[in-house]
């Protein structure tokens, strides 16, 4: 499907509502405009709310990861 907007007077565009809801696109919303050798790409970023949250408690390893890192860049005997 091809959604078409027009461009305003200050040369603003709107999102189509089925776009924005699709891709989550909010008020305040970064996205990106990359020029294609045919138009102008446009990407809406999705935005992790918390990402220390949603990774907390992934990783395996329970010693202390400063003293590990030391010893592998041999900092540490």
């Amino acid at each position: 499907m091809v959604y078409q907007t027009k461009v305003t007077d200050k040369y603003q565009i709107t999102i189509p509502k089925k776009l924005r809801e699709v891709y989550g696109v909010k008020r305040g919303s970064k996205v990106s405009l990359i020029p294609r050798e045919m138009g102008i790409e446009l990407l809406a970023a999705k935005k992790i709310e918390n990402i220390s949250s949603k990774l907390y408690g992934s990783a395996k390893f329970k010693g202390d990861a400063v003293k590990e890192i030391h010893k592998i860049r041999g900092l540490m005997k």
